[in-house]
């Protein structure tokens, strides 16, 4: 699945909330997706070299950002609260 493809079944928000995605674009097209988990930050793979990173969100430009529609908020949270304590953010 492309990002483009993820960020069309997304619901828009105007501003990210933790555990939304954030989409980079080309034009109108989505070519990169992150998670935001909060605290300004965002969980994305930055390929082979780097892996999966935590960048501040003034380190990237993110364009977009959307919901997964039917994706339950508790579970959603306690899956960024791991992720926050897994990286000491």
């Amino acid at each position: 699945m492309t990002a483009d493809m993820i960020m069309k079944t997304c619901e828009s928000v105007k501003e990210a909330s933790p555990g939304d995605l954030v989409f980079r674009l080309q034009g109108y097209r989505a070519v990169h997706v992150g998670i935001h988990v909060g605290l300004n930050c965002t969980v994305h793979c930055r390929g082979t070299d780097y892996g999966l990173v935590i960048t501040r969100d003034w380190q990237y430009k993110w364009d977009a950002a959307g919901r997964f529609p039917g994706i339950p908020d508790v579970k959603l949270m306690d899956a960024i609260k791991a992720v926050r304590a897994d990286m000491h953010i």
